[in-house]
């Protein structure tokens, strides 16, 4: 549980991820220290193991609630989110909800208290992740993370970064 919780996006990809039960996958999903590069990519692992389902039925359609779709890019909402599951109604909704907060002006810490119609209100807490991306340091600078999570510091040389701190 740990390593899934730590790795999701490699598990995901494994072929035993598709024999994951359906309440192990969700307990995986309601943990805020589940880390993933971005929530995109947790809800193209969940619909990969929905649609494995015996048959070709989908499962655990429920769990779609689950996956926090006001973290992700409104470009990804709008253009692929929809896509990847088209014959579901419950995604269709998710992903209306979601677009209409992330429109709604107020910053995510304010989401919390939001009356919500179809996502788990967990949906609008954002995972705890790894902390750092690359991308928040591309032009340079030190930025203060909070406690417990990894402290790094990045220089511009040239074309590399050279990136220290604890780990």
């Amino acid at each position: 549980r740990r390593q899934a919780l730590r790795e999701f996006d490699q598990f995901a990809e494994c072929a035993g991820f598709m024999d994951v039960s359906e309440e192990a996958l969700g307990l995986l999903l309601d943990d805020d220290t589940l880390v993933s590069e971005s929530e995109e990519r947790v809800l193209k692992g969940v619909v990969r193991w929905m649609k494995a389902g015996a048959g070709g039925v989908i499962r655990g359609e429920i769990l779609l609630r689950k996956i926090r779709f006001p973290f992700m890019s409104g470009t990804f909402l709008a253009n692929e989110a929809r896509a990847l599951l088209p014959e579901s109604a419950g995604l269709e909704l998710l992903v209306l909800e979601s677009g209409l907060l992330k429109g709604s002006g107020k910053p995510p810490q304010l989401w919390s208290g939001t009356e919500l119609k179809y996502l788990d209100a967990a949906a609008l807490v954002p995972r705890r992740g790894s902390g750092v991306k690359w991308a928040d340091f591309s032009c340079g600078g030190e930025k203060k993370l909070a406690a417990g999570q990894r402290a790094c510091s990045v220089s511009a040389h040239g074309k590399g970064f050279v990136c220290g701190g604890l780990r």
